[in-house]
């Protein structure tokens, strides 16, 4: 894995193209053949069972890990390492206990960052999140809802092309998760990158995507590789009605295909 790069880091959103990715370790294949074009701008979430690839593709297109066959490319060039154009933000937030609020997002920030610059980025992003009363607290000081906006914080400080995010939300109380749903589209909307979510959950599947993409097993092995089985254009525009027809009637399918009968 290499930590630095020539290119620079991208400041609007691109599209990401995987072709015939396949991922392997030792002998479990877990991934083969995945082809997926997400256009620029689109939010895109990945559903599927527990323990079928989803936090492995994602690590792909970050450049966390290299794939075993085929590419991911983002815009026009590879992914080969650790990918400067994206910013990845997990389901717990990662912060560094003996540093501030302010200090962890500084942590996002591309290397060789003029101090002014940076802190006009750093303050513009605590403001976007909410958390400028709480910049010079510890984490230890904040909720667990802060923490994770601090990480999404994080994650934007470089202007990223690309957003991934894995189950940002997962640990959060209902009302919290919630709120942090809002946050996401509210941040998309004032600093637009292509966005891909992994999340078990389809309701906020539905609530923030403009596709949803379906991993899953040829049979019912759970030892067998897992690929796109597919994908579904959520219908209407943000905000969504959680009991419009056709969001009901897409997330009874959805359902359906991961083995869940309602």
């Amino acid at each position: 894995m290499t930590l630095t790069s020539s290119r620079p880091v991208a400041e609007s959103a691109l599209d990401v193209h995987l072709s015939g990715v396949g991922q392997r370790f030792g002998t479990h294949q877990v991934l083969t053949d995945v082809d997926l074009t997400v256009p620029a701008g689109e939010i895109v979430s990945i559903l599927g069972p527990s323990g079928c690839g989803k936090s492995t593709l994602l690590r792909a297109v970050a450049g966390l890990d290299s794939p075993t066959n085929g590419n991911v490319t983002i815009g026009e060039q590879p992914v080969s390492g650790l990918d400067p154009r994206c910013g990845v933000g997990f389901q717990e937030p990662r912060l560094l206990p003996w540093r501030t609020v302010r200090a962890n997002v500084e942590l996002g920030l591309p290397r060789g960052t003029a101090k002014s610059d940076g802190a006009t980025r750093v303050t513009e992003l605590l403001r976007l999140v909410g958390l400028t009363s709480h910049a010079n607290n510890r984490p230890r000081e904040i909720s667990g809802g802060m923490a994770q906006r601090a990480s999404l914080a994080r994650a934007l400080a470089r202007r990223p092309s690309v957003l991934l995010l894995d189950e940002p939300f997962g640990a959060l109380d209902a009302l919290t998760r919630l709120n942090m749903q809002e946050l996401l589209l509210h941040v998309h909307a004032a600093h637009p990158s292509t966005v891909l979510l992994v999340t078990h959950d389809v309701d906020e599947a539905l609530r923030l995507s403009d596709r949803i993409v379906m991993l899953g097993r040829d049979g019912d092995s759970p030892t067998a590789p897992a690929s796109v089985t597919g994908i579904h254009e959520v219908p209407g525009d943000r905000p969504r009605q959680d009991d419009d027809p056709e969001i009901l009637a897409l997330r009874h399918r959805l359902l359906a295909q991961l083995g869940v009968h309602a």
